[in-house]
């Protein structure tokens, strides 16, 4: 690696952990702040003159679409357990709703 990569390398994982520390409420929400750091740097990136096919193609390596639909699965699933009638309107709409959103987001890219 050169210098300048590891450089980089050290402001950008400086910037994502800054972001996380902006406010210790919970360490979801430190995460949650992170991975939306990480990602906007991306989109800096772009604005900077970066590749944008070489970002997308990066994204899509890293899974990124995956990991926040594994997420989304996840709290559906949870969302399910927690209710005490499976059958109640309310709760399901709530868990089909982050279900539909984790598949909608796998299928989105698909089309890049």
């Amino acid at each position: 690696m050169t210098k300048d990569i590891v450089a980089k390398d050290v402001v950008l994982t400086a910037a994502v952990y800054k972001a996380a520390e902006a406010d210790r409420d919970s360490e979801s929400a430190d995460l949650a702040r992170a991975a939306a750091a990480a990602l906007q740097m991306m989109a800096d990136a772009i604005r900077n003159g970066d590749d944008h096919d070489q970002v997308i193609e990066e994204l899509k390596a890293a899974r990124v679409n995956e990991a926040l639909a594994d997420v989304l699965d996840v709290a559906s699933d949870a969302a399910m357990d927690a209710l005490d009638d499976p059958y109640e309107f309310d709760g399901r709409l709530i868990a089909d709703n982050l279900g539909g959103a984790a598949s909608t987001l796998r299928s989105a890219f698909k089309w890049l």
